[in-house]
């Protein structure tokens, strides 16, 4: 797991996962959330959030990258592993969106696979 922990961090196509934000924005790290959600209780664990400030502290845009150590092979494990995990990410689109006051479409979801070292968005459902 450290191999693949440490190739990750130096890995060009997940660069904009470890982007230090700017000064305007906060990163939540591990947060844990509990909420309902349409009259559903949700609990869950954010990976990582980072949540971009206008100037006068109004939240702009946020992006949530949820890390997955899927073993996917080639270009239609990626889309695999991107459909398995699609809905959880979009839980957590909607979820974020409630707790930063912005609308699910102003939320980004990125699925981060660490072994591939890859980046990839999910579409909103």
């Amino acid at each position: 797991f450290r191999r693949v922990l440490f190739r990750s961090l130096r890995a060009p196509g997940l660069a904009q996962v470890w982007k230090r934000p700017d000064a305007n924005a906060e990163v939540w790290r591990e947060r844990a959330f509990e909420i309902v959600l349409e009259g559903d209780w949700v609990t869950g664990v954010f990976d990582r959030v980072v949540v971009e400030r206008e100037a006068s502290g109004a939240v702009r845009r946020a992006v949530v990258f949820d890390f997955k150590t899927d073993r996917v092979a080639g270009e239609e494990g990626v889309e695999a592993a991107v459909a398995r995990h699609a809905g959880q990410l979009n839980l957590y689109r909607r979820v974020a969106a409630r707790l930063t006051g912005l609308s699910p479409g102003a939320i980004e979801c990125v699925l981060v696979f660490t072994r591939v070292r890859r980046c990839v968005s999910v579409s909103v459902e």
